[in-house]
This record gives structure tokens, sequence and C-alpha cells, in this order.
């Protein structure tokens, strides 16, 4: 492990390996895999000479630790954040984001759906895999309830091994989306910053280059429990929650996907412009009934 002295004083940066994965040159490509079970099997069938041993590439970690004793730990692999320790009023510290402690865990998409990674090229789900960009259809990777398209498909962002560096006070991954990746058309050159500050402050900044018209709407999808995430969903549910929105997009209780429909929230469960415990109004929405706020008037 080496840490960095940023210049500001305030925060040090410590990089380190979190893991190791299976990768290979193919053509002008890397390709990397889960398993070496994967790449005794799938590769061999393009190439006629298989090493005995895959070559192995790492997965990088940064923690950033500041004054205050904040701690963000992230990883290469998906640019997930795995840890974010934080002092309560009380001076105890826990991490409150959801992560696992091994590279395995991460790798397994039956264990691990979209936790703390960047979710792209699209986040959030496409009906029926479909787009229409200027007058083109293009039919994206179906990897919902095998009808529609969410959070990039099958090996999204969140999927992917990203490059890495240190930036002065930020950790800086980046990632090149090739043309026709999971449908999509031109390639996508992403950038994600993440910057702790001294006041405390986690900020990650994203910003997307294109080479063609396409779509992007990248985000992050880590989990937050405050009481800590080992607290176990007792703590969790006495969160309170308040969103200033007066709307939101109505989806029904048989698909995931908004009708386009947009609804008030008076009278209903959505109504959170009044803080309320989670618990008083998690129970009453559908496990399938996935929504979003249409926020206004933001304060």
């Amino acid at each position: 492990m080496v840490t960095y002295d940023c210049g500001c004083k305030d925060v040090v940066i410590t990089e380190g390996i979190f893991g190791e994965i299976y990768a290979d040159s193919l053509g002008d490509k890397i390709r990397r895999y889960d398993s070496k079970e994967y790449y005794e099997t799938e590769l061999s069938s393009y190439i006629d000479d298989v090493p005995k041993e895959p070559q192995l590439i790492p997965v990088k970690s940064y923690t950033m630790i500041n004054k205050n004793r904040i701690e963000i730990t992230v990883i290469s692999w998906g640019a997930t954040i795995v840890s974010l320790k934080y002092p309560d009023k009380f001076g105890r510290i826990a991490d409150v984001v959801l992560g696992f402690d091994d590279l395995k865990s991460y790798t397994n998409p039956k264990i691990n759906p979209f936790i703390g990674c960047v979710l792209g090229r699209c986040a959030n789900r496409i009906r029926n895999g479909c787009i229409v960009i200027k007058g083109k259809t293009y039919q994206l990777t179906r990897n919902d309830l095998g009808k529609h398209h969410l959070h990039g498909g099958t090996k999204g962002f969140g999927r992917r091994l990203w490059d890495s560096h240190i930036d002065g006070c930020s950790v800086v991954m980046t990632y090149l989306s090739e043309d026709g990746e999971e449908g999509y058309p031109g390639a996508v050159l992403s950038t994600v910053r993440f910057k702790l500050t001294p006041d405390d402050r986690l900020e990650i900044g994203i910003r997307a280059t294109t080479t063609e018209s396409t779509i992007v709407n990248i985000s992050h999808g880590s989990l937050f429990n405050l009481a800590g995430h080992d607290a176990g969903e007792k703590e969790l549910m006495k969160h309170k929650i308040s969103l200033n929105c007066d709307r939101w997009t109505f989806a029904d209780y048989t698909d995931p996907i908004p009708t386009g429909g947009i609804r008030g929230v008076g009278g209903t469960v959505m109504d959170l412009r009044i803080p309320k415990f989670l618990e008083s109004c998690i129970e009453k929405v559908s496990p399938i009934f996935a929504y979003r706020v249409a926020q206004i008037n933001m304060i």
C-alpha cells in the first residue's frame, strides 16, 4: 500500500490492491473474466493456444481520510464505494454504506446486483430495452425480468474494471465503453471523480463524452444505513425521510416502468413533504412498485 500526500494537508489518500481478476489480451481489446473456469472454456473457443495460467489484473483500492476521521474506500471495479465510515454525534464511527469485504462477492451478480457501483450507460429502466435515436431503433440487452433494460445491461459500467489514479485530493476513474456495447450506439468515455472535502462532504463528479448521438444517464448506486450497515432493519426503519416534491412519476403494480403519467403526492404514501419515519411508509409500497419523484420548488 502507498500513502499519498495530496498537498491540501486535510486529506490523506492510500492506494492498495483490493483483489485480482483474470484477463487475457484478445486482438486489440482486453477481455476480463471473473473466474478461471470461464477463461478456460469460453476463451479456448477463440484461440488455439490457451496459456496454462491466465494473466491476473489488480483491482485497485483507494482510502481517503480527512482530519475529522471521515473515511471512504473506493475500488476500480465498477468505480464502487466499498465503505464510508462516519462518526455520529457521540463520536462513534460506523460504516454507513452497504458493501462486501472481498472482490469475489462484488463480481458475483447473484449476490451483488448493483451495490455501491456506477450505474450506466443508462441508470434505471428502459422499457423493452428499446431506444430510438434519430429515427433508428436500437435493441439493448434485456437484463430485467427478461423484458427491460436495467442500469446499462448485463455488464454495465458497474461490472467493468476502470482505469484509476490519484489527482491532487481526488481519486479519478475512467472507462471507455465501446460502440455497440450492450446495444448502445457510439463510444462513451466516462470519468468519475471522488473527493472527500475538509468539511466532511463526499463529492462525486461524473462526466461523459460520446462519439455520436446516444443515451447517457449515469448515476451512482450506494445504499445507506446511517445507523451503520450492520445495525440491521430495525435501526434503518428509525430513519426520517423528507422530499420537497409535490409530484411523482406513476408506475403500476404489474410492471416497474413509469407509465409517463405525472401525479400529485397529496393524500398518498408518496407525500413526504413533511418528515416521516421510514417504517411508517415503506411497508405501504409494493416491493415491485418502482417510482421516481418529480422534484419542483426545491429550496
